[in-house]
């Protein structure tokens, strides 16, 4: 308890001092903006003045001229550094209280010192400061002593200014505790960190106006200099820069002559209006047997013709969501693909392209690895992918099964709706052999994804809230 208290009886002690600080500079400073001669009282010393101004035209009074005055006399324009100093430090230690101004008083003392010498010996600005303020000089007494009639005598004017300039800024270090290397690179890390800012809202820019041929020429030029700085900078720190196998860098003629033409498919058209296919077949032919009338008159309170009861119609649910159906434009798809093969042969991969598949959400890419590619190093460049074709999200199936293709799958920036009417309307679904059908959805090749409910022994329907669970399970039932 007694080291709690005494800290924070020096907190307060350290706070005040820092406000004597900053009050001593404020009146400081408002005495010497306003100081005029002729307000020194006659009984002043270095007054050269008979009859003062009364009242005084300083903003602190008669106390406020005789102090600027003895300033102005002493270290001249100088006295400006002091007042610098006390509002510098105050606030310091009003922020940091373990700053320990005493211990740098000796350099404080040295940072005036020097500062009225050279002031006294430029010979350019503050020259009518000794008519004006009837001083000895821009540097005072203390400059014009030590700085003229000592140093300069000593070692001549231009060394005179460089012994002081190099303890004027000595002192400065010690002072503050600066260090001007590490002011120097903070500052040019802030212009570097800032040009760097202005380049990439420039290339955020760039990529909005521009379409999506545009976009994409855009990140391989971007990829490109990323990578000739990823190996600037390994020849700097002597690392060996990896080059690209030159075994794969290009497909052989053989090859592609092998592969068959690449071909491009959209999945997501809209599908037929299939004629017969608003009835399905009644419920004692889906279940093959007949109906127990009994059990059914024991779960209704209502006579019910099981047997010839009809499912409603297709028309009941909502028609295709014919916005965002817009065709697929092969050229786009087919620079996307390139865009994949170019960003693969930087790190050395050479495939060759495959077929284009888009689904609703997805559009899969189908790339022919060359002969000797390992497809394991095409999976680990799924960042690197990503970032050339600024996919939303990425997946590689290495390799695809059933087939000799690797697929790079992209999420569409605009996905479609699948429909239930429209898995409903599909062939799959008409002519499926399950006794409890329910369509799941479409893959990526726009087949419909039915499964049996009849042979499944437990169904789960998991998601997040509002994710449509309850609408999804009403389907089913329905």
């Amino acid at each position: 308890m007694a080291a709690v208290a005494r800290t924070a009886k020096n907190t307060a002690w350290n706070e005040v001092f820092a406000l004597v600080l900053l009050g001593a500079g404020t009146l400081l400073f408002l005495a010497l903006i306003s100081y005029a001669p002729k307000d020194l009282p006659a009984w002043v010393w270095f007054s050269k003045v008979a009859t003062p101004n009364s009242p005084a035209q300083n903003f602190i009074g008669p106390l406020g001229a005789i102090v600027a005055g003895f300033c102005y006399f002493m270290i001249g324009a100088a006295s400006y550094f002091l007042a610098v100093v006390l509002l510098g430090f105050g606030a310091a230690k009003l922020f940091h209280a373990q700053l320990n101004v005493s211990r740098r008083a000796g350099w404080i003392a040295l940072f005036v010192v020097s500062g009225a010498c050279l002031l006294e010996l430029q010979s350019y600005y503050l020259r009518d400061w000794h008519s004006a303020f009837n001083i000895q000089g821009p540097g005072g007494w203390v400059g014009d002593s030590f700085g003229h009639h000592l140093l300069q005598r000593v070692m001549g004017r231009v060394g005179s200014i460089i012994l002081l300039a190099g303890l004027y800024l000595t002192s400065i270090i010690l002072m503050t505790g600066l260090r001007p290397v590490h002011i120097v690179r903070q500052t040019v890390a802030t212009i570097l960190r800032g040009l760097g800012d202005f380049r990439e809202w420039r290339l955020k820019r760039s990529m909005r106006q521009a379409d999506l041929k545009g976009q994409l020429e855009i990140s391989q030029r971007e990829l490109a200099k990323q990578q000739r700085s990823i190996e600037r900078q390994l020849k700097k720190k002597g690392a060996p820069v990896p080059e690209a196998s030159p075994a794969p860098a290009m497909i052989s003629t053989e090859e592609l002559a092998n592969r068959p033409k690449p071909k491009v498919v959209d999945t997501t058209a809209l599908p037929m209006e299939l004629p017969g296919i608003l009835k399905k077949p009644s419920l004692a032919e889906l279940r093959g047997r007949e109906m127990d009338t009994k059990a059914i008159e024991g779960l209704t309170n209502q006579k019910w013709d099981a047997e010839n009861y009809t499912l409603p119609g297709l028309d009941l649910l909502d028609e295709h969501d014919v916005e965002g159906r817009v065709a697929a434009d092969p050229a786009e798809l087919e620079l996307i693909q390139q865009t994949l093969i170019d960003t693969l042969a930087q790190f050395g991969i050479a495939v060759a392209a495959g077929d284009i598949t888009k689904g609703p959400t997805i559009t899969r890419y189908e790339v022919y690895p060359a002969k000797g590619v390992r497809v394991d190093k095409i999976v680990s460049l799924e960042r690197d992918l990503a970032r050339a074709t600024r996919a939303e999200r990425i997946n590689i199936l290495a390799p695809i099964p059933g087939k000799d293709t690797v697929g790079i799958e992209l999420a569409n920036s605009r996905k479609v709706m699948v429909t239930l009417r429209e898995l409903m309307q599909s062939p799959d679904w008409t002519g499926t052999k399950a006794k409890l059908p329910i369509a799941l959805g479409k893959d990526v090749y726009g087949k419909t994804i039915i499964a049996d409910l009849a042979q499944m022994p437990h169904l789960l329907v998991a998601g997040t809230t509002g994710s449509g669970k309850s609408v999804c399970i009403n389907a089913l039932i329905a």
